[in-house]
């Protein structure tokens, strides 16, 4: 399953609310809402959440997906029966959903550590 993102303002993703206050210094919060490809729904919130630590940044991430976070994109009465069909599927969670996203989660989060150490120390060298 693939899911096109969209960035929003770091204040519509529920990470965000819920701690409204991060040090811009310190921290930053990327949002992202999460749609289904082939079809104008969105299926949640993806909130990537770096920070400073003594040795370099901690990335989070966390994912807010279906029940109240599912809505059409757009304007709902524009949505097919087979649309309307999967809105409900993905408000429910659909069969091995969350183990795709562990799985992806899982493989983007390597992906990076092949390569975000040497950009941090790169970039620290020329700032120091």
């Amino acid at each position: 399953m693939r899911s096109p993102v969209d960035f929003v303002a770091a204040d519509c993703a529920p990470a965000t609310r819920e701690r409204p206050n991060l040090d811009p210094d310190t921290a930053a919060a990327v949002c992202c809402r999460v749609g289904l490809s082939g079809a104008p729904i969105e299926w949640g919130y993806l909130v990537h959440h770096v920070r400073s630590v003594a040795d370099g940044v901690e990335m989070r991430v966390r994912l807010w997906l279906g029940g109240k976070h599912t809505a059409p994109r757009g304007v709902a009465d524009r949505l097919s029966a087979e649309q309307h069909q999967q809105l409900e599927v993905m408000r429910q969670g659909p069969p091995g959903g969350a183990h795709a996203m562990l799985v992806h989660c899982c493989q983007e989060m390597m992906h990076l550590a092949t390569f975000l150490p040497d950009l941090y120390r790169e970039y620290k060298t020329l700032e120091s």
